[in-house]
């Protein structure tokens, strides 16, 4: 049994529905399995699902734009927070997309074919070697993207980078200046061309962007509030793996705090999220000032700031200008005793 819906999200906030749905079409083979097991497609949310039947299994629906979407086996349901074991990517497409695999769609000898952007979609996963460095994965996206720049594998590549490394306007800035006119002119095209407006004006050299935010008690703070001083302004999320700077913010600050110097942390946390943000600054003993949206993809800040990753700082002098960026461990303690000497 399958649903059709509207749309689907994109791995992109706000994706507009002011686009031409289109039908996607996916059907295959995973081995000889049958109920319980189902096959699920899904994207930001569950989208879609079929019972496997003796292996096969069926799956239409309505899609806003080509993207896309993770293919999982489950036999007890599925859970959001569940690893991914017997998975894989397909990207949604008007021509038919067929799987076919043994039993485990991670084996290399699955097989997905389809039209033009399911090729162009393998091309570009076989062009990243086993075992691959972050380093690598970029650089297979980046020859990817600079040699297809009407793909919209090529859009969904560039956002990808962001995982891989810390988005630079000089690698990035380029690359999607060279994308064709309808992916930039798109919707998620137009969000990343804000992610790059962002990252050019928070380049070392750069006045940084002025933005006001509250407190966990709901004081409003402006940045423009520290001027006079050094700010080391350390964007951050309550989740473990974006914490991992914490403790060296924690020595800088007991090192250089002064009328010189001063940190201001800001949260990318949703509302969701408000109860474990208060209790990281806690229990990572933060005693800066800490700031959020708690706003979800609305947030200003991101806006502004190129979408910046966790953990990730700017260095900002006296007059507001952006002089380091990106400083950790012992990194950040040398360039505060440069400044601050």
């Amino acid at each position: 049994m399958t649903n059709s819906f509207l749309a689907l999200l994109l791995l992109v906030p706000g994706l507009s529905l002011a686009q031409k749905p289109f039908t996607y079409h996916i059907s295959g083979k995973i081995g000889a399995l049958n109920a319980p097991n189902k096959v699920y497609l899904r994207n930001e949310e569950l989208v879609d699902s079929a019972t496997l039947t003796n292996g096969a299994f069926e799956l239409t629906g309505s899609a806003v734009l080509p993207t896309r979407a993770d293919l999982v086996v489950q036999a007890n349901g599925y859970h959001p927070n569940a690893v991914m074991t017997n998975a894989t990517s397909v990207f949604l497409e008007p021509t038919p997309v067929v799987v076919i695999s043994e039993g485990s769609l991670r084996d290399a000898t699955t097989t997905i074919t389809g039209g033009p952007l399911t090729t162009e979609h393998q091309q570009l996963y076989a062009a990243v070697p086993p075992k691959a460095t972050p380093q690598q994965y970029a650089q297979a996206y980046t020859a990817f993207i600079k040699t297809h720049p009407a793909s919209w594998v090529s859009l969904m590549a560039l956002w990808d980078m962001g995982v891989f490394t810390k988005r630079q306007y000089e690698e990035v800035g380029p690359l999607y200046a060279a994308l064709s006119p309808e992916l930039k002119s798109s919707r998620p095209g137009r969000i990343y061309g804000d992610l790059v407006q962002g990252l050019k004006a928070t380049t070392v050299g750069q006045l940084a962007p002025n933005f006001t935010k509250k407190t966990p008690a709901g004081k409003s703070v402006s940045l423009a509030d520290y001027r006079g001083k050094y700010v080391l302004l350390a964007f951050w999320h309550s989740c473990g793996s974006c914490r991992t700077e914490n403790p060296n913010l924690v020595k800088a600050y007991q090192a250089f705090k002064s009328p010189k110097f001063d940190i201001l942390g800001v949260s990318l946390d949703t509302e969701n999220n408000r109860e474990r943000w208060i209790k990281a600054i806690d229990d990572d003993h933060l005693a800066w000032t800490q700031l959020s949206d708690l706003d979800g993809m609305k947030r200003e800040i991101e806006r502004l700031y190129g979408y910046p990753g966790t953990p990730m700082n700017l260095l900002i002098d006296p007059s507001g200008k952006i002089v380091a960026a990106n400083l950790q461990g012992a990194e950040l303690q040398a360039a505060l005793k440069r400044f601050l000497k």
